[in-house]
């Protein structure tokens, strides 16, 4: 026999194999139009990878993803942040009202809370945002990430802060009850990150504050990974990136202050002189100890 029709047959074995043609009780003989096709695996397909009744609850699915541990660590407790933040208790309601049906897409992003001094997430301070940077997604996840804070006096860098505060006590009447608790415990001071200043008046309060964007550029690359994942999946994945880059921190942190505090001291003396030489310039009234 022909090694071509050698080939041939084998190929066509193989084809009738991957198919499970052999498991059947009409065998290769009730072999049916298409049936040798493999199918995609990863694509929902009636009778084969899809619930009974996923006709009925496919408005439910995205919901039903709610992650292995939501809220347990960076990113806030997702259904009371649907709820209050989205104004409703289906996520398909939101996609509609948000107008994101058309593109397909549950979020545009997240917003988030991190410690200003050294960069690390703090717990509950990640939210998914559903059309852009609104007030009330950055009002719930500042005081989920405060809730459990006893504090006196909390500094927010922002770069919209200095209208972010205009009515935000308004604002606190729209959260839910722990969250209003944490956000009236302790004043808050808005400042403008020195990268932001150029489109700010000069009464603006002002501070470095910029870590939050060196965080964002290590981490917006995830977005690329997370995009077609189910809402569970996604925040668990987050969850996980943003733990990897606290326990990376937390694990060099002492060596990290070590290093600053050497820095420190070495140039003392340089910032002193220089100091002194801009007093220098001054008046004696325009200098206040």
């Amino acid at each position: 026999m022909p090694v071509s029709r050698v080939a041939r047959e084998w190929i066509h074995l193989k084809m009738l194999k991957r198919a499970g043609r052999a498991n059947t009780n009409t065998g290769a003989e009730g072999t049916k139009e298409g049936e040798l096709a493999l199918m995609c695996s990863a694509c929902p397909q009636p009778k084969w990878n899809l619930p009974d009744r996923w006709k009925t609850d496919k408005e439910k699915g995205l919901l039903k993803d709610g992650g292995l541990g939501a809220g347990w660590a960076y990113m806030v407790e997702p259904l009371q942040y649907q709820i209050k933040v989205c104004t409703c208790h289906a996520l398909k309601v939101v996609l509609l009202q948000e107008g994101h049906e058309a593109s397909g897409q549950n979020t545009s992003g997240v917003g988030g809370c991190i410690c200003a001094r050294h960069g690390l997430f703090r717990p509950n301070s990640v939210g998914d945002l559903q059309l852009g940077e609104k007030y009330k997604n950055m009002d719930y996840i500042l005081f989920s990430c405060l809730k459990d804070e006893e504090y006196q006096k909390v500094d927010i860098s922002y770069d919209v802060s200095c209208i972010w505060h205009k009515r935000l006590n308004e604002r606190m009447e729209l959260l839910p009850e722990n969250l209003r608790t944490a956000a009236k415990h302790g004043s808050i001071r808005v400042l403008i990150p020195k990268f932001h200043l150029a489109a700010h008046m000069i009464e603006c309060q002002k501070t470095d504050g910029e870590e939050i964007e060196r965080v964002w550029s290590v981490h917006n690359d995830i977005g690329k990974c997370t995009k077609e994942m189910g809402p569970g999946n996604r925040w668990d994945t987050l969850d996980a990136f943003f733990g990897d880059w606290n326990w990376r921190k937390y694990v060099k942190l002492g060596l990290y202050l070590h290093n600053l505090l050497r820095e420190a001291i070495d140039e003392a003396p340089l910032h002193q002189d220089t100091f002194d030489n801009l007093t220098a310039t001054l008046m004696k009234d325009e200098v206040v100890a």
